[in-house]
Order: structure tokens, then sequence, then C-alpha cells
């Protein structure tokens, strides 16, 4: 196994020390140095590109920024109950605000009402209906259902809103608990080899057929090309070589929209903005481009040398090499975002470091203008976003001790939500 790293966990570790269409898409000279308005062009292939200066909507009207609060928070370290969690994998939150927990340690869901209060517990280990040799990732599916794949049988489990189990499906893919996705419009995207086909992977479309079974309805939608990881460590030795990331290196990331769209970034800075892309994956065209003009923060030298100091730990324990590990392999910024969300009510959560050293996000419109940075009560370092609705953030948190917890922050909003943003298109 390599060793890994990411913002997050760098971040989780010093959570005590600090407080293609694409590329088109991407071109063109900086505009924004002295404006205070979004500048908004469309391409002549339809893209619409919108272009942010570093001052968002709050900044002009600070009476309108957003405050996240949290609200609850579920995990003991202590004891033997519900809220005892030995791994949190996954975390749903249904239409009703239920969290459904999953706990990957214990092979089991665990079911919480929009109170915190305890509801039920889903599966356990075994090989029958309802239970799980090795649980995995879950997601929504059709009328409020809840979706399990376990990886080792290969096969969904599938549960109602009373978390009955309804019926159960084969895992038409082998790659193990690989992105799934289930669109507003009744289909089933799944990530598949594709043999002697280039590229290698694709999402095969799925569709329930009448009788109720998930078959391939024919198309094959291509996900865009993972880019080449900046800041590589090259580590050689007699047995092997291979590269590894550095630690804080910028990486790419992407999240479904509620149809055929997938939100799409390659995670590096051009000409001192960030940029997000709505892709159309039917089309194989670019919606929308999202560009953030930002002030990179800097890392302070304490954590640089926290972080190669883990690694070296790392190579240690699987007897690899340490002689790269220097602290100028370590940038000296953070990366321009962590990862990003997106909201039922169309906006885009794009979690990062502020200049300040603190972690919050920046917020856009549906229609690409930045918002800007909502008021923070709850430190984001260690944790891990999972679903944001209209009214809160629901997150897996970790503290120092690596025990996780279950975390709902309640997002509030000065002028409410603006009518014109219900049912936007890629929500």
């Amino acid at each position: 196994m390599r060793p890994t790293s990411s913002t997050v966990d760098h971040l989780r570790l010093a959570r005590g020390t600090i407080a293609s269409a694409i590329l088109l898409a991407g071109c063109g000279g900086d505009q924004l140095a002295d404006r205070q308005e979004p500048l908004v062009d469309t391409l002549r292939g339809g893209t619409v590109v919108v272009q942010n200066p570093a001052r968002g909507v709050w900044d002009i009207d600070p009476g309108a920024r957003w405050t996240v609060v949290e609200s609850l928070r579920l995990g003991s370290s202590d004891g033997f109950g519900p809220d005892v969690f030995g791994f949190v994998s996954e975390l749903i939150v249904d239409d009703l605000g239920r969290m459904w927990v999953v706990d990957a340690m214990a092979n089991e869901l665990r079911v919480f009402d929009a109170d915190g209060l305890f509801v039920r517990t889903l599966g356990r280990s075994g090989e029958g209906p309802s239970e799980f040799k090795r649980v995995g990732p879950a997601f929504l599916g059709p009328n409020s259902t809840v979706w399990v794949e376990d990886l080792s049988l290969l096969r969904w489990e599938v549960f109602d809103t009373a978390g009955v189990r309804v019926e159960g499906h084969p895992v038409p893919s082998s790659l193990r608990g690989g992105l799934r996705h289930w669109t507003r419009d009744g289909l089933l995207l799944v990530l598949a080899r594709l043999p002697g086909s280039r590229p290698m992977v694709g999402l095969v479309v799925h569709e329930k057929t009448q009788d109720g079974a998930v078959e391939p309805e024919g198309r094959v939608l291509e996900l865009p090309p993972e880019p080449r990881p900046e800041g590589l460590i090259a580590v050689r030795s007699d047995r092997f070589s291979t590269e590894v990331p550095a630690p804080f290196t910028s990486r790419s990331f992407g999240v479904f929209g509620a149809g055929l769209d997938y939100w799409f970034s390659d995670g590096r800075a051009r000409r001192g903005s960030y940029e997000v892309h709505q892709l159309d994956l039917d089309s194989g065209t670019t919606r929308l481009t999202i560009k953030r003009r930002f002030t990179p923060a800097e890392i302070p030298d304490s954590l640089r040398a926290l972080s190669i100091d883990s690694l070296r730990q790392e190579f240690r324990e699987q007897g690899m090499p340490t002689g790269a590990l220097t602290l100028d392999v370590v940038p000296e910024e953070y990366p321009p975002f962590i990862d990003f969300a997106l909201s039922a009510d169309g906006t885009l959560w794009v979690r990062r470091v502020f200049p300040d050293g603190l972690v919050g996000f920046d917020v856009f419109a549906p229609d690409g203008r930045l918002l800007g940075r909502p008021n923070m009560t709850v430190d984001l370092a260690g944790m891990r976003i999972a679903a944001i609705t209209t009214t809160s953030i629901f997150g897996i948190d970790t503290d120092e001790l690596g025990v996780h917890r279950v975390v709902r922050l309640d997002i509030q909003r000065p002028g409410g939500t603006p009518q014109s943003w219900a049912g936007a298109e890629h929500q």
C-alpha cells in the first residue's frame, strides 16, 4: 500500500496546532483586477463562464451574510450505546432529515431521527437478506430508498423509509465501492471496467425494468480525465520505484448533480483563480464554468514539518526509503480548495483554507455568482461533508483521538432562500 495524504488528513493532524471543454473554458486573460461584479460570458459552444472577483455579494452587503452554527452532535467514546461509533464510513440524510449512519467496523447501519434520537439498527454480519459480509458505500435511491453495497458479496441491499429490506440486487461492476448515483429521472450510474476500450472505465447507465431488475440501458458516459498530480515525490530503492503526492498538494475533485451532470475541478489555480466546471455527461459538453479569484493561505512552517514527519513515519512502517522526504517538497501555500458539495437549493459550497488559517466555505449561487464566506462557529478542519440540504450541513467529524462523530450544522439566512433558486437545474 502506498502512503497517501490529503489536506484534510494534515489539517486533522494539526488541529491543535492551527486555530477538453474544461481547458477551453479555462483560457483567457485576467479581467477581474478592479471589478466588483462577476464577468459573465457565453462561449460559442454554449458554456457559460462566470469570472468572480475576490469580493462576493456578502462583502458588499454584510447584512445578507449567512451564518453556520452547530445544532447537533452524535458520538461518544465511552460505553456501548448506539452513538458509540467504530468507523463511520458513510452518512446518508433522507427527506425527513433522518441520519443513516454506516458503521463499517460494526458492519451495520444505525438510523437517528432529526432530533438525534436513535431509531433502529439495520444489518448484521452474515450473508443472508439484510446482512453484510463487508458493508460499503450507501446512497439514496428512488422513492427515498437507501441502497447499501456489500463489498465482499458484490450486492446491494435496499431499505425503505421504515428500515424494511424491500429488495436486493447484484452490483454490475467489479470495481468495489466505485461511483454509484441515482439521478432524479430514475437512472442508475455505475462506474465499471470497460474491457478492450479507452478509457478503461466508464459510467454505465442502468434503469429498472418492469420486473424490478436493474439492467444497462445502453449508454456509457465518460468522466473527465484525471490530471497528473502535482508535487509527486519520486521514491526509489533496489526493490521498487514509485511516486507519491507530497503533503498539501492540489488534487482533482468531482460530485454528481441531480441529473446527468458532474461537477469537476482539477484543483489547480490559474491566474489567481480556481475553477469548477459543470459537465453534461450525456453530451460531453460543459454547461457552466465558475472561476473564483482568491488569496492563497500560507502553511505554517511548523505544520509543514509535522506533515513531512508523519509521512516519514508511514514510509518507515512500510519499509520504504525516506531520503526524498525533505521539507522543500512541501508547498508553502495550501491548495486552492479542499473539496466541494452541492446543496439541495442549488448552491455550490467550496471548502478551503482561508488566509486567516481557518477552514471555511466559498458559497456560490446557482448561476455561478459568488455569494461569499458564511460566518462559521464550528471547526471544519477534521470534518468530511456528507450532505447539504436547504437548511443544514451534515458531516462526519474526527477528533484528535480518532473518534468519529456525526454533526449537523444549521444554515441561518437573514433573507431566506430566493424563490428563483427553487428547482435549480443542477439539483
